[in-house]
């Protein structure tokens, strides 16, 4: 049996090898290229590929890995079809990543713990504990990963420091029952289908410069956006971003954009209330960056932020309310007075 299974990977690589750049959409990429080595089940469903459901970022780790383990040729162009139709048909909701969207927006944390002490101790040895549940899979599929593991990394013992436990038998027991119960396949969530176009107001902090408040516009660039973004930040100074962004699967907004010659990301997510939170950073040095807020310019009258966020009892300070259809006098808490000194809709 593992002779014949080593046979068949080695047959997959090299029909995948002698593959053609197709130029393609992510389905074709996908029945030809990839329907090489993952065989389709009497439903239609492809091997391993329909077991799981992943973020963006999952589905191009996983393609990468191909091209890595299995001598894979996928041009640029192939590879970003296939992700971006994997994604859009086999990925996640926002709400099934939160709690651990640090990852994706590449926000640093003091913290990345499990649900419990052993899946901490068991997953987040090698790798952050946002990469186990980013995931959905088959119960079957989880435990072929478990397997995959231990072949793929056949020094995993002494990495995991487990050789004072059953580790093995753990894995395939306790840690494959919380994998399981919290993290099954339970279908693919529906695409999207969201305009994007048009004005957003945005506001949002940048450690080490401040709050920032401005607006983001939107235009259709073929099957993705033309982004621009003004900040204007509390002490004045101002930046522009833009570039592109394309919305994958139920609601997940990736931009690349430039700022003065910096190369920045955009990691969003698309909420049920068609407003858009999350983080940009810098390509090279992700530490570096701004958590941001976008609502279209047309949604119903809201704050967006306040800054500064406090004040010390008995202080005199200059706030900035910031929003969309702001009127009337701002309601402030019990004990604050204050004089409005200038006023519009945002």
């Amino acid at each position: 049996m593992n002779r014949l299974t080593l046979a068949m990977l080695s047959t997959c690589a090299t029909l995948a090898l002698a593959a053609p750049s197709l130029g393609a959409t992510g389905q074709e990429v996908l029945d030809t290229i990839c329907a090489a080595c993952h065989a389709k089940d009497a439903d239609g469903k492809y091997s391993r590929i329909d077991a799981s459901r992943r973020t963006p970022e999952g589905w191009d780790m996983n393609v990468v890995r191909m091209i890595r383990n299995y001598g894979l040729n996928l041009s640029d162009a192939d590879r970003a079809a296939v992700v971006r139709y994997l994604a859009d048909t086999r990925g996640l909701s926002v709400e099934e990543t939160d709690g651990y969207r640090y990852v994706l927006e590449k926000e640093p944390v003091a913290d990345d713990t499990g649900v419990n002490q052993l899946m901490t101790e068991t997953c987040r040895r090698c790798h952050s504990y946002a990469r186990v549940a980013l995931q959905r899979r088959t119960p079957e599929d989880w435990k072929k990963l478990i397997n995959f593991h231990l072949g793929q990394f056949p020094s995993l013992e002494y990495q995991a420091l487990a050789r004072d436990r059953d580790w093995w038998g753990m894995a395939n027991a306790e840690v494959l029952g919380e994998l399981t119960q919290r993290y099954v396949d339970g279908g693919a969530p529906a695409r999207a289908e969201v305009d994007m176009t048009g004005e957003w107001r945005v506001a949002g902090h940048q450690p080490g410069r401040g709050d920032y408040t401005g607006a983001m516009t939107v235009t259709a660039e073929g099957d993705a956006y033309a982004v621009t973004v003004d900040l204007t930040y509390a002490d004045g100074s101002t930046a522009t971003q833009s570039g592109r962004a394309i919305l994958y699967g139920a609601g997940e907004w990736r931009g690349s954009l430039t700022s003065a010659d910096t190369a920045l990301r955009q990691v969003l997510a698309l909420r049920a209330d068609k407003t858009l939170d999350g983080r940009w950073f810098n390509t090279d040095q992700d530490t570096i960056g701004g958590r941001i807020k976008a609502v279209r310019a047309d949604a119903a009258p809201q704050i967006l932020s306040v800054s500064p966020g406090h004040l010390k009892a008995g202080e005199t300070a200059e706030i900035t309310v910031s929003g969309i259809g702001l009127t009337g006098a701002p309601a402030l808490p019990a004990g604050v007075t204050a004089e409005v000194v200038s006023q519009d809709a945002t």
